[in-house]
């Protein structure tokens, strides 16, 4: 998916908006490296890639448990 940013847009918002988390702003800095701002002037173009939540693994239970 791509998104146009707007004045005022930064990374951690935009990841927030789109990806639920702005702790997953790496994650956006990563798939867009043609972009090297802090906070976007308007009109540039930012890849928002689909993210797969990870199932936790599961943990075989041990016998004498």
């Amino acid at each position: 998916m791509e998104y146009t940013a707007k004045a005022g847009d930064r990374w951690d918002t935009i990841a927030y908006r789109f990806l639920g988390d702005a702790k997953k702003t790496g994650l956006l800095v990563e798939k867009n490296p043609h972009l090297n701002v802090l906070e976007f002037s308007g009109g540039e173009r930012i890849y928002i890639p689909d993210v797969i939540e990870e199932k936790p693994k599961e943990v075989e239970t041990l016998p004498w448990l």
